[in-house]
């Protein structure tokens, strides 16, 4: 006996349902059924893409940026091939200009003081960096911060130029440069000074001070060097844009892998430190005063809860935290402080006032951490009461 194969389709018998349907609604199901799948398949895509652009206009308004997109993935191919020409035209477009990624609208804003005005309206921008930025980095991290914690946590940044801050960790930053400036010079004369590829030697130098800094030593010379090479990997993850899902193989998962080696590695510091901390040893970094701040705390808190005498304990800053280095502390209070750093002797060639003598790093480095790094060039998406 033969089968019957035949697809009813579920429109079809709408006339033979228990309620009356008007003949004007009846003809509409008839002439929907009387398709085929792709006409409909072809004007529901249609529709999407008409709603994208619409989307993005509405959004666009007077933002300078493209008349119209690519449906769906905006940009997106041009990370297959990035040319600095297409992103520097971009940068230099106007202060704040915008770009729609896979239906996410991002705001860019290239100025200092646009990126000053944009952080203070948390109500209607949120940083993002980029779409897939919180995946990698965490949600708690500090560059998504905005509006009065953004504020307070660039006041406790202050702390950190103070001479008695500079004094703990230059002669450290002193030494890194003259061992690595001693191998770029043994390098070249390798060479026969020819030229040399010194990009990823550069790299490693900035890794390497930034880690010695907050991490003193307890990160080895070979893992700063695999930090170095794998750093870049989340790099190239947090292009403007990449693809928002992690998929294997792609540039957001390897930067997913080298985000999480990272952290291994600073939990594994952070464990070295808080066993020679509580061992009577001294601070001789930046995550060591924040470990050294947060068991004081802890032993303060402790004894005042049992109602013990407290005089004797040095009651710690306001100013603690919970990690260190991607997942930076935020200020408990707008006039908190971080913990003060013990003075260093002065590295060779400097007088006692060594940190005078250095005015010119000073100030580079307060310029470039408070102006550039902290607060320009943000990306931010629109919040729904934006919309």
């Amino acid at each position: 006996m033969a089968a019957n194969t035949s697809f009813a389709s579920p429109l079809a018998g709408v006339s033979g349902t228990l309620f009356p349907i008007p003949p004007q609604i009846e003809g509409i199901f008839d002439t929907i059924s009387s398709f085929g799948f792709w006409p409909i398949a072809f004007s529901v895509l249609a529709l999407l893409v008409a709603y994208d652009q619409i989307s993005y206009l509405l959004n666009k308004g007077s933002i300078v940026g493209p008349a119209f997109k690519e449906p769906f993935i905006g940009p997106f191919l041009q990370s297959v091939n990035p040319k600095f020409e297409e992103y520097y035209a971009k940068w230099k477009s106007g202060p704040l200009s915008c770009v729609s990624v896979f239906h996410k609208f991002v705001v860019i804003a290239s100025t200092r003081d646009m990126a000053r005005k944009v952080f203070n309206s948390p109500g209607f921008v949120k940083p993002c960096v980029v779409d897939v930025a919180h995946k990698l980095l965490g949600d708690d991290n500090w560059v998504f911060l905005d509006g009065k914690a953004h504020v307070d946590f660039r006041k406790g940044l202050n702390g950190l130029f103070t001479r008695r801050a500079l004094q703990s960790y230059l002669p450290g930053q002193e030494d890194l440069y003259n061992r690595y400036f001693d191998r770029f010079l043994r390098v070249t004369k390798e060479a026969d000074n020819k030229p040399v590829p010194f990009m990823s030697e550069f790299r490693e130098i900035m890794c390497a001070v930034s880690l010695r800094t907050f991490c003193g030593h307890y990160i080895s010379d070979e893992s700063v060097k695999k930090i170095a090479d794998d750093y870049y990997l989340i790099t190239e993850a947090l292009e403007l844009v990449n693809f928002p899902i992690i998929l294997p193989f792609t540039k957001t998962w390897y930067g997913k892998k080298a985000s999480d080696m990272v952290l291994a590695e600073f939990s594994k510091a952070s464990a070295k430190s808080k066993a020679r901390l509580a061992a009577g040893g001294e601070p001789n970094c930046i995550m060591d005063a924040w470990i050294k701040n947060m068991l004081l705390s802890k032993k303060w808190t402790e004894a005042d809860a049992k109602g013990l005498p407290t005089e004797n304990i040095e009651k710690p800053s306001p100013y603690s935290a919970n990690s260190v280095i991607m997942r930076l502390p935020r200020p408990s209070s707008p006039s908190s402080s971080p913990p003060r750093m013990p003075p260093a002797a002065p590295p060779p060639g400097c007088s006692r006032s060594w940190p005078s003598d250095l005015m010119f790093l000073i100030v580079c480095a307060k310029r470039t951490s408070r102006s550039e790094t902290v607060i320009s060039t943000p990306l931010l998406t629109l919040t729904s009461s934006s919309r």
